[in-house]
């Protein structure tokens, strides 16, 4: 007994000391605010605000990935969005669509559910929405696509980065706020639980793609 405690608390230790190695500088673990109403909504339905999740040290995201960058219009705050541009990259954004380069985003699938409800910031008032999963730079991740916007043509920065909210619908993006520092941005990486806790295992322990 004495020596099942003994290889219970080395492994424990092993284990501690590698996730503050990893803490200190591979990953960041960080809670998303739940007081800013359209950063909240703008995130859904890959995330959510009171998620906690971990994010990637590294500055060098690649695109497709969804990225936590610092808020150009809000020092010490963070915006979350997906890369869908860096230099060089010409994107032709008309409603919920996009091209990159002249080329069309695939949406294999729909959603599980396809219907989602968010409250809008603007009205107060419930919305429901379409949603559908969608396949880009080989990541495929669910976005809100039903939106009506006007045309825009992009080309993107040398050292910029390109973001569109995974909610087209209500987004906080490159459309509100320019494009953004390469170096501002870390891609997030892991959902360790949702902001309704550890009851519902959909909302934890899961990858973000």
């Amino acid at each position: 007994m004495r020596t099942l405690f003994k290889v219970l608390a080395w492994t424990l230790g092993i284990a501690v000391v590698i996730g503050g190695i990893l803490y200190a500088t591979v990953l960041d673990m960080w809670t998303i605010p739940t007081d800013d109403a359209q950063l909240a909504v703008s995130i859904e339905p890959s995330i959510s605000a009171g998620d906690t999740i971990l994010v990637s040290r590294s500055t060098s995201p690649d695109v497709g990935t969804l990225v936590r960058c610092n808020d150009p219009d809000a020092p010490g705050r963070f915006v979350i969005a997906r890369i869908v541009g860096k230099f060089d990259d010409v994107l032709d954004i008309s409603g919920d669509t996009y091209t990159v380069n002249g080329h069309n985003i695939s949406t294999p699938s729909g959603c599980d559910p396809s219907k989602v409800t968010l409250r809008s910031p603007v009205s107060g008032q419930d919305v429901e929405l379409s949603c559908s999963m969608e396949e880009f730079a080989g990541i495929t991740h669910p976005a809100i696509r039903q939106a009506n916007e006007p045309p825009k043509h992009v080309e993107v920065e040398g050292g910029r980065l390109y973001l569109l909210s995974d909610n087209r619908n209500m987004h906080l993006d490159s459309r509100d706020y320019g494009q953004v520092p390469i170096g501002s941005c870390q891609r997030v990486v892991f959902r360790l639980w949702g902001s309704d806790g550890y009851g519902d295992t959909k909302r934890r322990f899961s990858f973000i793609w």
